[in-house]
Protein backbone atom coordinates (compact mmCIF):
# COMPACT_ATOMS: atom_id res chain seq x y z
CA UNK A 1 0.00 0.00 0.00
CA UNK A 2 2.66 2.46 0.97
CA UNK A 3 4.64 1.72 -2.16
CA UNK A 4 2.00 3.40 -4.28
CA UNK A 5 2.92 6.82 -2.99
CA UNK A 6 6.35 8.25 -2.30
CA UNK A 7 6.82 9.46 1.24
CA UNK A 8 6.84 13.20 1.43
CA UNK A 9 10.19 14.84 2.12
CA UNK A 10 9.88 16.85 5.31
CA UNK A 11 12.49 17.48 7.99
CA UNK A 12 10.19 15.99 10.63
CA UNK A 13 9.05 12.48 11.35
CA UNK A 14 5.40 11.67 10.81
CA UNK A 15 3.61 14.60 12.25
CA UNK A 16 5.20 17.97 12.71
CA UNK A 17 4.77 19.39 9.24
CA UNK A 18 6.43 22.77 8.69
CA UNK A 19 4.12 25.76 8.70
CA UNK A 20 5.06 29.15 7.39
CA UNK A 21 5.62 31.83 10.02
CA UNK A 22 2.49 33.88 10.58
CA UNK A 23 0.15 31.41 8.85
CA UNK A 24 -2.85 30.38 10.94
CA UNK A 25 -4.32 26.91 10.52
CA UNK A 26 -7.98 26.11 9.91
CA UNK A 27 -9.46 22.65 10.52
CA UNK A 28 -12.24 21.32 8.28
CA UNK A 29 -13.96 18.09 7.30
CA UNK A 30 -15.71 17.56 3.98
CA UNK A 31 -17.76 14.39 3.64
CA UNK A 32 -20.71 12.49 2.27
CA UNK A 33 -22.44 9.63 4.07
CA UNK A 34 -25.49 7.39 4.27
CA UNK A 35 -27.53 10.17 5.90
CA UNK A 36 -26.98 12.70 3.15
CA UNK A 37 -26.91 10.46 0.09
CA UNK A 38 -28.04 7.20 -1.40
CA UNK A 39 -25.79 4.27 -2.20
CA UNK A 40 -26.18 5.03 -5.93
CA UNK A 41 -24.97 8.59 -5.40
CA UNK A 42 -21.92 7.55 -3.35
CA UNK A 43 -20.77 4.76 -5.64
CA UNK A 44 -18.82 6.88 -8.18
CA UNK A 45 -17.06 8.70 -5.33
CA UNK A 46 -16.07 5.59 -3.37
CA UNK A 47 -12.40 5.12 -2.54
CA UNK A 48 -10.79 1.84 -1.57
CA UNK A 49 -8.19 1.63 1.18
CA UNK A 50 -5.49 1.16 -1.46
CA UNK A 51 -6.55 4.50 -2.99
CA UNK A 52 -5.99 6.48 0.19
CA UNK A 53 -2.19 6.91 0.05
CA UNK A 54 -2.40 8.49 -3.40
CA UNK A 55 -5.49 10.52 -2.49
CA UNK A 56 -3.86 11.86 0.67
CA UNK A 57 -0.74 12.71 -1.28
CA UNK A 58 -2.70 14.58 -3.96
CA UNK A 59 -4.61 16.54 -1.35
CA UNK A 60 -1.63 17.51 0.78
CA UNK A 61 0.21 18.62 -2.36
CA UNK A 62 -2.58 21.08 -3.15
CA UNK A 63 -1.77 24.75 -2.48
CA UNK A 64 -3.33 25.82 0.79
CA UNK A 65 -3.44 22.31 2.32
CA UNK A 66 -1.17 21.71 5.30
CA UNK A 67 -2.39 18.31 6.54
CA UNK A 68 -4.90 15.69 5.41
CA UNK A 69 -6.35 12.32 6.39
CA UNK A 70 -9.08 10.62 4.36
CA UNK A 71 -11.55 8.10 5.80
CA UNK A 72 -13.53 5.80 3.55
CA UNK A 73 -16.01 3.14 4.66
CA UNK A 74 -19.09 1.53 3.13
CA UNK A 75 -21.24 4.30 4.57
CA UNK A 76 -19.09 7.43 4.37
CA UNK A 77 -16.25 9.23 2.62
CA UNK A 78 -14.59 12.01 4.63
CA UNK A 79 -11.58 14.27 4.24
CA UNK A 80 -10.06 15.89 7.33
CA UNK A 81 -8.05 18.92 6.27
CA UNK A 82 -5.83 21.48 7.97
CA UNK A 83 -5.86 24.49 5.67
CA UNK A 84 -4.25 27.86 5.36
CA UNK A 85 -6.70 30.62 6.17
CA UNK A 86 -8.01 31.35 2.68
CA UNK A 87 -8.09 27.81 1.22
CA UNK A 88 -11.60 26.49 0.45
CA UNK A 89 -12.11 22.93 1.70
CA UNK A 90 -14.75 21.95 -0.88
CA UNK A 91 -12.67 23.24 -3.79
CA UNK A 92 -9.71 21.15 -2.60
CA UNK A 93 -11.78 17.96 -2.48
CA UNK A 94 -13.52 18.64 -5.81
CA UNK A 95 -10.18 19.25 -7.52
CA UNK A 96 -8.86 15.95 -6.16
CA UNK A 97 -11.78 13.99 -7.65
CA UNK A 98 -11.31 15.70 -11.00
CA UNK A 99 -7.62 14.85 -11.03
CA UNK A 100 -7.77 11.35 -9.52
CA UNK A 101 -11.06 10.07 -10.92
CA UNK A 102 -11.73 12.48 -13.81
CA UNK A 103 -15.17 13.21 -12.37
CA UNK A 104 -16.76 16.46 -11.28
CA UNK A 105 -18.56 16.05 -7.93
CA UNK A 106 -20.21 19.47 -8.18
CA UNK A 107 -23.66 18.06 -9.13
CA UNK A 108 -23.61 16.30 -5.73
CA UNK A 109 -22.42 19.35 -3.83
CA UNK A 110 -25.58 19.57 -1.73
CA UNK A 111 -25.08 15.96 -0.64
CA UNK A 112 -21.73 16.82 0.96
CA UNK A 113 -21.41 18.31 4.42
CA UNK A 114 -18.63 20.67 5.41
CA UNK A 115 -17.79 21.39 9.03
CA UNK A 116 -15.00 23.54 10.40
CA UNK A 117 -13.09 24.09 13.62
CA UNK A 118 -14.97 22.87 16.73
CA UNK A 119 -17.80 21.46 14.59
CA UNK A 120 -15.30 19.31 12.68
CA UNK A 121 -13.76 18.12 15.95
CA UNK A 122 -17.16 17.21 17.41
CA UNK A 123 -17.96 15.29 14.21
CA UNK A 124 -15.00 12.89 14.44
CA UNK A 125 -15.35 12.48 18.21
CA UNK A 126 -18.98 11.44 17.76
CA UNK A 127 -17.95 9.17 14.92
CA UNK A 128 -15.35 7.37 17.05
CA UNK A 129 -17.88 7.09 19.89
CA UNK A 130 -20.35 5.26 17.66
CA UNK A 131 -22.87 8.11 17.79
CA UNK A 132 -22.74 8.92 14.09
CA UNK A 133 -22.91 5.44 12.58
CA UNK A 134 -25.62 3.54 10.75
CA UNK A 135 -25.70 1.19 13.75
CA UNK A 136 -25.67 3.10 17.03
CA UNK A 137 -22.60 2.12 19.04
CA UNK A 138 -20.99 0.00 16.33
CA UNK A 139 -17.35 -0.87 16.90
CA UNK A 140 -16.20 -1.41 13.31
CA UNK A 141 -15.91 2.32 12.60
CA UNK A 142 -13.33 2.65 15.39
CA UNK A 143 -10.94 0.31 13.60
CA UNK A 144 -11.62 1.97 10.26
CA UNK A 145 -10.67 5.38 11.67
CA UNK A 146 -7.45 3.90 13.05
CA UNK A 147 -6.62 2.34 9.70
CA UNK A 148 -7.24 5.60 7.84
CA UNK A 149 -5.05 7.48 10.31
CA UNK A 150 -2.28 4.90 9.92
CA UNK A 151 -2.34 5.40 6.15
CA UNK A 152 -2.06 9.17 6.55
CA UNK A 153 0.89 8.65 8.89
CA UNK A 154 2.59 6.30 6.43
CA UNK A 155 2.99 9.06 3.84
CA UNK A 156 3.31 11.90 6.35
CA UNK A 157 0.17 13.71 5.22
CA UNK A 158 -0.98 14.00 8.84
CA UNK A 159 0.72 16.59 11.00
CA UNK A 160 0.64 17.99 14.48
CA UNK A 161 -3.02 18.99 14.48
CA UNK A 162 -4.41 15.83 12.92
CA UNK A 163 -2.25 13.65 15.16
CA UNK A 164 -3.78 15.29 18.20
CA UNK A 165 -7.27 15.19 16.69
CA UNK A 166 -7.25 11.49 15.85
CA UNK A 167 -5.73 10.46 19.16
CA UNK A 168 -8.38 12.50 20.96
CA UNK A 169 -10.97 10.64 18.88
CA UNK A 170 -9.47 7.29 19.92
CA UNK A 171 -9.53 8.32 23.58
CA UNK A 172 -13.14 9.46 23.25
CA UNK A 173 -14.32 6.26 21.61
CA UNK A 174 -12.57 4.08 24.17
CA UNK A 175 -13.97 5.99 27.11
CA UNK A 176 -17.53 6.06 25.76
CA UNK A 177 -17.51 2.30 25.32
CA UNK A 178 -15.99 1.71 28.75
CA UNK A 179 -18.25 4.07 30.72
CA UNK A 180 -21.61 3.86 28.93
CA UNK A 181 -23.92 1.17 27.62
CA UNK A 182 -23.70 2.36 24.04
CA UNK A 183 -21.76 -0.72 22.94
CA UNK A 184 -24.03 -3.16 24.77
CA UNK A 185 -25.46 -5.49 22.20
CA UNK A 186 -24.12 -3.26 19.43
CA UNK A 187 -23.70 -4.79 16.03
CA UNK A 188 -21.87 -4.08 12.84
CA UNK A 189 -23.44 -4.28 9.41
CA UNK A 190 -22.23 -7.89 9.36
CA UNK A 191 -24.09 -8.52 12.59
CA UNK A 192 -27.28 -7.10 11.14
CA UNK A 193 -26.79 -9.35 8.11
CA UNK A 194 -26.62 -12.40 10.38
CA UNK A 195 -29.79 -11.32 12.17
CA UNK A 196 -31.64 -10.87 8.89
CA UNK A 197 -30.67 -14.39 7.81
CA UNK A 198 -31.85 -15.82 11.11
CA UNK A 199 -35.18 -13.98 10.85
CA UNK A 200 -35.81 -15.19 7.31
CA UNK A 201 -34.58 -18.77 7.60
CA UNK A 202 -35.52 -19.60 11.17
CA UNK A 203 -33.56 -20.46 14.28
CA UNK A 204 -33.05 -24.12 13.46
CA UNK A 205 -31.70 -23.74 9.91
CA UNK A 206 -28.02 -24.15 9.10
CA UNK A 207 -27.94 -22.59 5.62
CA UNK A 208 -25.25 -22.98 3.01
CA UNK A 209 -23.53 -19.57 3.01
CA UNK A 210 -21.22 -18.32 0.27
CA UNK A 211 -18.95 -15.36 1.08
CA UNK A 212 -17.59 -13.50 -1.96
CA UNK A 213 -14.52 -11.38 -1.24
CA UNK A 214 -11.81 -11.26 1.41
CA UNK A 215 -11.69 -8.13 3.59
CA UNK A 216 -12.63 -6.81 7.02
CA UNK A 217 -16.35 -6.66 6.23
CA UNK A 218 -16.45 -10.30 5.11
CA UNK A 219 -14.37 -11.36 8.12
CA UNK A 220 -16.73 -9.61 10.53
CA UNK A 221 -19.78 -11.02 8.78
CA UNK A 222 -18.37 -14.56 8.91
CA UNK A 223 -17.63 -14.11 12.61
CA UNK A 224 -21.22 -13.03 13.30
CA UNK A 225 -22.60 -15.94 11.28
CA UNK A 226 -20.42 -18.38 13.19
CA UNK A 227 -21.57 -16.93 16.52
CA UNK A 228 -25.14 -17.37 15.30
CA UNK A 229 -24.46 -21.10 15.04
CA UNK A 230 -23.95 -21.36 11.29
CA UNK A 231 -21.14 -23.54 9.97
CA UNK A 232 -21.68 -24.41 6.29
CA UNK A 233 -19.34 -21.81 4.77
CA UNK A 234 -17.75 -21.37 1.35
CA UNK A 235 -15.27 -18.55 0.70
CA UNK A 236 -14.74 -17.25 -2.83
CA UNK A 237 -12.02 -14.87 -3.94
CA UNK A 238 -10.12 -13.90 -7.04
CA UNK A 239 -6.99 -15.14 -5.25
CA UNK A 240 -7.88 -18.53 -3.83
CA UNK A 241 -5.02 -18.47 -1.30
CA UNK A 242 -6.62 -15.51 0.46
CA UNK A 243 -9.93 -17.36 0.65
CA UNK A 244 -8.13 -20.34 2.17
CA UNK A 245 -7.04 -18.23 5.13
CA UNK A 246 -10.65 -17.37 5.96
CA UNK A 247 -11.67 -21.00 5.45
CA UNK A 248 -9.04 -22.05 7.99
CA UNK A 249 -10.23 -19.41 10.47
CA UNK A 250 -13.96 -20.05 10.27
CA UNK A 251 -14.17 -23.54 8.85
CA UNK A 252 -15.44 -24.24 5.37
CA UNK A 253 -13.90 -24.46 1.94
CA UNK A 254 -12.09 -21.98 -0.29
CA UNK A 255 -12.80 -21.51 -3.99
CA UNK A 256 -11.60 -19.42 -6.89
CA UNK A 257 -13.84 -16.81 -8.47
CA UNK A 258 -14.31 -19.03 -11.53
CA UNK A 259 -16.39 -21.41 -9.37
CA UNK A 260 -18.77 -18.72 -8.14
CA UNK A 261 -21.76 -19.63 -10.34
CA UNK A 262 -21.78 -23.25 -9.23
CA UNK A 263 -21.55 -22.22 -5.59
CA UNK A 264 -24.39 -19.71 -5.90
CA UNK A 265 -26.51 -22.43 -7.48
CA UNK A 266 -26.13 -24.52 -4.33
CA UNK A 267 -26.31 -21.68 -1.78
CA UNK A 268 -29.08 -20.54 0.56
CA UNK A 269 -27.31 -17.27 1.38
CA UNK A 270 -24.72 -15.22 -0.51
CA UNK A 271 -22.77 -12.41 1.17
CA UNK A 272 -20.77 -10.23 -1.23
CA UNK A 273 -18.26 -7.50 -0.49
CA UNK A 274 -15.29 -6.97 -2.81
CA UNK A 275 -13.26 -4.09 -4.15
CA UNK A 276 -14.54 -4.54 -7.69
CA UNK A 277 -15.50 -1.41 -9.61
CA UNK A 278 -18.31 -3.31 -11.38
CA UNK A 279 -20.79 -5.93 -10.11
CA UNK A 280 -19.43 -9.46 -10.05
CA UNK A 281 -22.80 -11.06 -9.38
CA UNK A 282 -24.91 -10.29 -12.43
CA UNK A 283 -28.53 -11.01 -13.18
CA UNK A 284 -27.59 -13.52 -15.91
CA UNK A 285 -25.18 -15.35 -13.61
CA UNK A 286 -27.77 -15.73 -10.84
CA UNK A 287 -30.52 -16.71 -13.29
CA UNK A 288 -28.32 -19.47 -14.67
CA UNK A 289 -27.24 -20.52 -11.19
CA UNK A 290 -30.63 -20.86 -9.51
CA UNK A 291 -32.68 -22.05 -12.49
CA UNK A 292 -36.45 -21.67 -12.62
CA UNK A 293 -38.75 -19.79 -10.30
CA UNK A 294 -39.54 -22.78 -8.11
CA UNK A 295 -36.08 -24.29 -8.10
CA UNK A 296 -34.58 -22.34 -5.23
CA UNK A 297 -34.99 -19.48 -2.78
CA UNK A 298 -31.79 -17.57 -2.18
CA UNK A 299 -31.02 -14.56 0.03
CA UNK A 300 -28.26 -12.29 -1.32
CA UNK A 301 -26.67 -9.64 0.89
CA UNK A 302 -24.64 -7.04 -0.99
CA UNK A 303 -22.37 -5.23 1.51
CA UNK A 304 -20.12 -3.67 -1.11
CA UNK A 305 -19.64 -0.09 -2.25
CA UNK A 306 -19.63 0.07 -5.24
CA UNK A 307 -22.25 -2.65 -5.33
CA UNK A 308 -21.12 -6.20 -6.07
CA UNK A 309 -24.56 -7.41 -7.14
CA UNK A 310 -26.59 -6.00 -10.00
CA UNK A 311 -29.84 -4.49 -8.62
CA UNK A 312 -31.76 -6.43 -11.28
CA UNK A 313 -30.90 -9.65 -9.41
CA UNK A 314 -33.61 -8.70 -6.93
CA UNK A 315 -36.27 -9.03 -9.64
CA UNK A 316 -35.54 -12.72 -10.25
CA UNK A 317 -38.09 -15.24 -8.95
CA UNK A 318 -36.66 -17.03 -5.95
CA UNK A 319 -34.04 -14.35 -5.20
CA UNK A 320 -34.18 -11.78 -2.39
CA UNK A 321 -31.55 -9.03 -2.61
CA UNK A 322 -30.63 -6.69 0.23
CA UNK A 323 -28.02 -3.97 -0.28
CA UNK A 324 -26.71 -1.45 2.26
CA UNK A 325 -29.67 0.85 1.70
CA UNK A 326 -32.01 -2.05 2.43
CA UNK A 327 -30.05 -3.01 5.53
CA UNK A 328 -30.23 0.56 6.79
CA UNK A 329 -34.01 0.34 6.79
CA UNK A 330 -33.76 -2.77 8.96
CA UNK A 331 -31.67 -1.06 11.60
CA UNK A 332 -34.38 0.81 13.45
CA UNK A 333 -35.22 -2.17 15.64
CA UNK A 334 -33.11 -3.10 18.64
CA UNK A 335 -31.77 0.41 19.30
CA UNK A 336 -33.80 1.20 22.42
CA UNK A 337 -31.38 -0.53 24.81
CA UNK A 338 -28.47 1.60 23.66
CA UNK A 339 -30.41 4.83 23.20
CA UNK A 340 -30.27 5.55 26.94
CA UNK A 341 -26.49 5.85 26.65
CA UNK A 342 -26.61 8.67 24.11
CA UNK A 343 -26.79 11.43 26.73
CA UNK A 344 -23.79 10.25 28.81
CA UNK A 345 -21.83 9.58 25.62
CA UNK A 346 -22.54 13.09 24.33
CA UNK A 347 -21.32 14.50 27.66
CA UNK A 348 -18.00 12.68 27.25
CA UNK A 349 -17.73 13.97 23.68
CA UNK A 350 -18.25 17.56 24.84
CA UNK A 351 -15.59 17.21 27.54
CA UNK A 352 -13.08 15.82 25.08
CA UNK A 353 -14.06 18.49 22.57
CA UNK A 354 -13.36 21.25 25.05
CA UNK A 355 -9.97 19.76 25.86
CA UNK A 356 -9.00 19.60 22.22
CA UNK A 357 -10.27 23.08 21.34
CA UNK A 358 -8.26 24.56 24.19
CA UNK A 359 -5.09 22.96 22.84
CA UNK A 360 -6.01 23.70 19.22
CA UNK A 361 -6.59 27.41 19.74
CA UNK A 362 -3.12 27.70 21.20
CA UNK A 363 -1.42 25.69 18.45
CA UNK A 364 -3.12 27.34 15.48
CA UNK A 365 -2.06 30.73 16.80
CA UNK A 366 1.50 29.68 17.59
CA UNK A 367 3.02 32.65 15.71
CA UNK A 368 1.34 34.88 18.32
CA UNK A 369 1.40 32.57 21.33
CA UNK A 370 5.04 31.68 20.80
CA UNK A 371 4.73 28.33 22.53
CA UNK A 372 2.83 29.54 25.59
CA UNK A 373 -0.12 27.28 24.81
CA UNK A 374 2.02 24.16 25.19
CA UNK A 375 3.43 25.50 28.45
CA UNK A 376 -0.02 26.32 29.82
CA UNK A 377 -1.32 22.85 28.91
CA UNK A 378 1.64 21.12 30.55
CA UNK A 379 1.19 23.11 33.76
CA UNK A 380 -2.60 22.60 33.73
CA UNK A 381 -2.28 18.81 33.31
CA UNK A 382 0.39 18.48 36.01
CA UNK A 383 -1.51 20.51 38.58
CA UNK A 384 -4.81 18.82 37.78
CA UNK A 385 -3.44 15.30 38.25
CA UNK A 386 -2.32 16.14 41.76
CA UNK A 387 -5.84 16.95 42.95
CA UNK A 388 -8.19 14.68 40.99
CA UNK A 389 -6.76 11.21 41.54
CA UNK A 390 -9.00 10.51 44.54
CA UNK A 391 -12.07 12.41 43.32
CA UNK A 392 -15.27 10.68 42.20
CA UNK A 393 -15.70 10.54 38.42
CA UNK A 394 -18.40 13.22 38.35
CA UNK A 395 -16.23 15.70 40.22
CA UNK A 396 -13.24 14.93 38.01
CA UNK A 397 -15.29 15.90 34.97
CA UNK A 398 -16.29 19.24 36.47
CA UNK A 399 -12.78 20.05 37.67
CA UNK A 400 -11.34 19.09 34.26
CA UNK A 401 -13.77 21.38 32.46
CA UNK A 402 -13.10 24.21 34.90
CA UNK A 403 -9.32 23.90 34.51
CA UNK A 404 -9.57 23.96 30.71
CA UNK A 405 -11.74 27.08 30.71
CA UNK A 406 -9.53 28.83 33.25
CA UNK A 407 -6.30 28.04 31.37
CA UNK A 408 -7.86 29.15 28.08
CA UNK A 409 -8.93 32.51 29.48
CA UNK A 410 -5.54 33.11 31.10
CA UNK A 411 -3.79 32.21 27.84
CA UNK A 412 -6.01 34.48 25.78
CA UNK A 413 -5.48 37.33 28.21
CA UNK A 414 -1.71 36.87 28.15
CA UNK A 415 -1.62 36.73 24.36
CA UNK A 416 -3.70 39.85 23.89
CA UNK A 417 -0.94 41.72 25.66
CA UNK A 418 1.53 40.40 23.04
CA UNK A 419 -0.50 41.30 19.95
Amino acid sequence: MQGQCAKRKTPECCGDRVREPGVQARLAVVGIDYKTSSLREREPLQLAMEDLPRVNDLLVSTPGVMEVAAICTCNRIEFYLVLREKAAAWNVVAAMYEKYRAIDPTPLREKFYERTEAHAVRHILRLAAGLNSMVLGETQIFGQIKQAYSIACSIKSAGKILHRLFHQAFRTGKRVREETAIGRGAVSVGGVAARLVRERLGESANPRIVFIGVNDMITLAADHFRKAGYSRFSFVNRTREHAEKLAETFGGTAYALSEMRTLIGAADVVVACTGSATPLVTQDLVRQAIGGASAQNILILDLGVPRDVEPAVGTLPGAVLLDLDSIQRELHSGLEERASAIGPAEDIVETKLEQFVYWYEAVRLEPIYNGMGEQFETIRAEELSSVTDDCPAGYREKIEQFSVRLARRLLQSACRRLE
